[in-house]
């Protein structure tokens, strides 16, 4: 995380008007059991660390590669092609571009950037 916060600090170094999108983590099928409690902890640290500055936001699309039960991932979302599914099928691509175009349209309302 304080790398995060180096990055976002040299951003708005060269543009201080930049809006910044940070996207959380999202769940790797290959350790889903072992990693997933760690990556809830790490997009926590990055949602509390977004609340610091004005005009970066937080894009909790880590929700939608999980089933509706928060414990378990969609694995019609990775690429099959991918032993260790842990690139995104063609489905999983359009399913965050939607997510992105939400949180951009979100942000246009003046929620985030003003």
């Amino acid at each position: 995380l304080d790398d995060l916060e180096w990055l976002i600090y040299q951003l708005r170094e060269h543009n201080s008007n930049v809006c910044i999108l940070i996207n959380s983590i999202i769940p790797r099928p290959v350790d889903f059991a072992e990693t997933n409690p760690k990556i809830a902890n790490i997009n926590q640290g990055i949602k509390a660390l977004t609340k610091r500055f004005p005009g970066v936001g937080y894009n909790p699309c880590y929700r939608i590669f999980l089933k509706k039960n928060p414990f378990w991932y969609d694995e019609a979302l990775y690429d099959t092609r991918d032993k260790f599914r842990l690139h995104l099928s063609h489905s999983g691509l359009r399913r965050m571009k939607k997510d992105l175009l939400n949180q951009i349209a979100f942000w246009r309302k003046g929620e985030i950037c003003k």
